[in-house]
């Protein structure tokens, strides 16, 4: 019958569950192995390896430390060159999932399900912040869109490298917020817990990097981390998911045998 047909192409054989449940086990082994296959290891974002990878995320490496600079009309340090390797992925997290790096202490535990990054400097000229045409950005500033409240450094000392302390952000003597432009933008995954490495490749590296050129932490905290591991600000930018359609195609190879792929179609919007 078509069932035990099933059974053999899928190359799997059961003495003790019945033939229908047999093809559906032997199916969702099928998928499940697809799904695994799909994930786009986090590593592979960068390729440069975990200890950039944690750094960056810190606030540190080339990517943060370097701005555009202007020398004898020549323009060095451009974002879309030194990075290049993240235009190159904006398809795939767009349609495969992406693993999220719990294994980096900066995203290890996040209870809440929700992850926020903050900058408090722009590399880039684009309109998104005072990094200017012809200038060198060495001071410039992204957008402010929050104020900091404080940052309990006891949250993340592996970041800062220190076991405790608290900055504590008010205003300065004429009156500005005293942290001066700060830039915040988060996710929470909810039920997308399978694409949280998608969110963050969107917020952080995409929309925060390569779209805007913001760059570096606020002292004393992740540039982007656990919220519990980032100061208490008063508002971020919102990112999630709007929607996810998986497709899991079917092919035999030469010998006759099923295998199962799988593709994703994933969607990013604001929420707030």
């Amino acid at each position: 019958d078509l069932d035990s047909e099933l059974l053999l192409l899928l190359g799997e054989t059961s003495a003790t569950l019945s033939t229908a449940e047999a093809v559906n086990a032997a199916l969702q082994a099928q998928i499940d192995a697809a799904r695994e296959k799909a994930v786009l290891p986090f590593w592979k974002v960068t390729r440069m390896g975990d200890q950039f990878d944690r750094e960056f995320m810190n606030g540190g490496s080339d990517w943060n430390d370097q701005y555009e600079l202007v020398s004898d009309g020549q323009t060095f340090h451009v974002l879309a060159d030194d990075a290049d390797i993240i235009a190159d992925n904006v398809q795939l997290a767009a349609s495969q999932p992406i693993q999220f790096p719990d294994y980096l202490t900066n995203f290890a535990g996040c209870t809440l399900g929700t992850v926020m990054c903050c900058h408090v400097a722009d590399r880039q000229d684009d309109a998104a912040g005072s990094c200017a045409a012809g200038e060198e950005c060495v001071d410039a500033d992204p957008i402010s869109n929050t104020d900091i409240c404080h940052s309990d450094m006891e949250n993340a000392p592996v970041s800062n490298r220190v076991q405790r302390g608290l900055a504590v952000y008010d205003l300065d003597r004429d009156a500005n917020n005293a942290e001066g432009s700060v830039n915040c933008h988060g996710f929470a995954w909810g039920e997308n817990v399978d694409y949280a490495g998608n969110l963050l490749f969107d917020v952080a590296f995409k929309k925060s990097l390569m779209d805007k050129g913001y760059v570096k932490n606020v002292p004393g905290a992740p540039m982007c981390g656990c919220i519990e591991q980032m100061p208490v600000v008063e508002y971020a930018d919102c990112t999630d998911i709007t929607s996810v359609t998986e497709t899991y195609t079917v092919s035999a190879d030469a010998g006759g045998l099923l295998s199962v792929d799988m593709s994703s179609a994933v969607t990013y919007g604001s929420c707030g």
